[in-house]
This record gives structure tokens, C-alpha cells and sequence, in this order.
């Protein structure tokens, strides 16, 4: 009975926090996915393992703005992304489909996929300064047999015509499941689509050997942060540098500042709005306390700005070199 009574509070708890967090989730989304379905394939991912329920609300929150970030979904069908509970951590892992997507949105990548070789594929592997791989699958044999495997290939072909490939063999896949965190839950991809995580392990691989532009970058990050965190190492961060060690040009400064330095002010009724993410540029400057006030109340962290300040703190954010958007709330968060 307690145990029962646990879970239903800690169900409360997640559904609350989600809640809370709405609005701040969709600000992570990029243009053209729709917040609302988000989140409706978030709540009913979760809700659809129990597992889930007695994660701490706080690494679901994590979890599922992970996701939001890459815009990629926690559909099970799609495969894009998924939700797995570690004990009572909750953590975000892309799916083999979800490496594929990220790639196509660079626009550079014009065709990229991954496939399983059968132990009865006519399969080979032309090296030299023409590379090519050359596979002629098998139907009339049953190719769900994982023990015929022998290895999974990736290809992705760029808007200039070069081809990357990588193949890796069945060993070499088995090696990645063993040091692989997630393969170890009982809710684990490996368990229930060991076809999909076998495509991943290449295309993986193969996201980090993209040639590297602004185009790529989010793909190949979204491929190195995945393999150190489904290995449960943490990531290594850059080392910090000497004041001067680099010099930029001031120009270059400032396109830089300039891509980046966006404020989303969202409306919640005609007294007030409020800005979720301020960037530390301006949480820096003591100017920003003339106009808001940090607010952290019932898990609520925002800075508020009323109606009459609007205007004032957005001419004065755009003097600092700041984009400022505005938009009307769904809902009061945390209602």
C-alpha cells in the first residue's frame, strides 16, 4: 500500500513538474515543431513505463528538454529519441533515426543511411581512392536472426557528391553494447529494437567523421554527447584558456554575439510577462533590476517583467546588442 501511495505521489510530482515547465520546454524547441504534440508524446512516453514513475521528477525534466533542444521526438514508432530510467534517474537517449534527422536538417547531407549484413549478403568492402561498399541482401532467409549478423554499414552522401562510409563488424557492435549504460535497463532499445541500435552503433560512428561546418555541427555533437553519455562518462570540458590567449576581432565578436543573442519576453496576461531563459550577458549587468525581478516560487524560475516595463527593457536589451521576441503564454506556468 505505501509503495503504491509512493508511486502515485512521485506520478503527481513528474506530472506537476512537466507542468511547470511547459513553456520553458518550448522555448528549447526549434521553429517548426509543434510544442503541444511535444509534450503529448513526452507525457504519454513516460506514463507508458512505470519504470519512469519512480524517477526523480528533476532528471525527467532534463530528459525530456534534452530532447526538445534536438527537436527530435520520444514517438516509440519513430525512433527518435528515448527516455531511460537509470534507478531513480531518468536520462535522454537519441535514437539511430533521431542521428539520421539531425543530419538531413543541415541541408549539406543529401542522403544517409544504415543497414545490417547478414552472414548470407554478398558483401564487400572496395578500399583505394574510390571507396565503396558493395551489398546484395538475401530475402528468402530469416533476417531477424540476430545471431547471423555479422555487422552493420553507414553512408551518407553530401550536397557535393563526396560519400563517407563506416562499417563495423559484429564484434565491434557487441563491444559497444557491453561498455553501453543503457543496455543494462530493463527498458533498454538493445532489449526490445536490437535492429535499431545495431543501425545506430554505424551511423553514430559515422556522425562524428562528417566534415565539420555550422551545417553539421549539431549532429556530430549530438553523436559524441550520446556515445559518453549512454557509456555513463562525463563529457570532458574545454580547458580553460589564459585572458588573451585568443584574439578576436571585434567584428568578429560581434556577428558572433549577434547569432546567438536572442530574448523570447512571453505574455502570461496584459500585466505582466516573463522571460524563461535570460541570457548571463544581461543577468550580469545590474541595469536588468531596474525593469524585472527574479522569481523562484514553487519551482517557477523566471524573470518577470511588468506590463509597463516591456517596452523600456526591450529598447534597452536591443541597445545591448540583443534580438527580443515576443509571444503570448498558452497558460500561466505552473498552473
Amino acid at each position: 500500500m505505501a509503495a503504491t501511495t509512493a508511486l502515485v505521489s512521485n506520478r503527481l510530482s513528474i506530472n506537476n513538474a512537466l507542468k511547470a515547465k511547459k513553456e520553458v520546454i518550448a522555448t528549447l524547441l526549434p521553429a517548426g515543431v509543434d510544442p503541444q504534440r511535444f509534450m503529448q508524446i513526452a507525457y504519454q512516453c513516460i506514463a507508458n513505463n512505470p519504470d519512469l514513475m519512480d524517477c526523480s521528477p528533476e532528471s525527467i525534466i532534463m530528459a525530456v528538454s534534452q530532447g526538445a533542444q534536438l527537436g527530435l521526438s520520444f514517438d516509440k514508432v519513430l525512433g527518435q529519441g528515448f527516455i531511460i530510467p537509470y534507478g531513480k534517474k531518468a536520462e535522454f537517449m537519441i535514437g539511430y533515426r533521431g542521428l539520421i534527422q539531425l543530419a538531413y536538417r543541415s541541408e549539406r547531407i543529401v542522403k544517409i543511411y544504415s543497414e545490417i549484413v547478414h552472414d548470407k549478403d554478398e558483401f564487400e568492402i572496395v578500399d583505394g581512392t574510390e571507396q565503396r561498399i558493395v551489398h546484395r541482401r538475401r530475402f528468402d532467409i530469416d533476417r531477424a536472426n540476430e545471431d547471423e549478423w555479422k555487422g552493420a554499414y553507414a553512408v551518407a552522401v553530401t550536397r557535393e557528391g563526396v560519400t563517407f562510409s563506416v562499417f563495423l563488424t559484429a564484434s565491434d557492435i557487441m563491444s559497444r553494447k557491453l561498455r553501453s549504460k543503457s543496455a543494462k535497463a530493463a527498458y533498454s532499445p538493445w532489449k526490445s529494437d536490437p535492429a535499431e541500435m545495431w543501425k545506430k552503433c554505424p551511423i553514430r560512428a559515422l556522425s562524428k567523421v562528417l566534415p565539420l561546418s555550422a551545417e553539421t555541427e549539431p549532429a556530430i555533437r549530438a553523436a559524441i554527447e550520446d556515445e559518453y553519455r549512454d557509456a555513463g562518462v562525463e563529457m570532458p570540458s574545454a580547458p580553460e584558456l589564459p585572458p588573451g590567449a585568443i584574439e578576436v576581432e571585434p567584428a568578429t565578436a560581434a556577428a558572433v554575439e549577434e547569432k546567438r543573442a536572442e530574448i523570447t519576453v512571453i505574455w502570461t496576461n496584459d500585466r505582466l510577462a516573463y522571460v524563461p531563459m535570460m541570457p548571463a550577458a544581461l543577468v550580469e549587468q545590474r541595469q536588468l533590476k531596474d525593469y524585472s525581478k527574479w522569481n523562484d516560487t514553487k519551482g517557477v524560475k523566471r524573470w518577470e517583467l511588468p506590463a509597463e516595463c516591456v517596452n523600456e527593457f526591450a529598447e534597452w536589451a536591443t541597445n545591448q546588442g540583443w534580438t527580443v521576441k515576443e509571444q503570448k503564454a498558452v497558460r500561466e506556468p505552473g498552473e
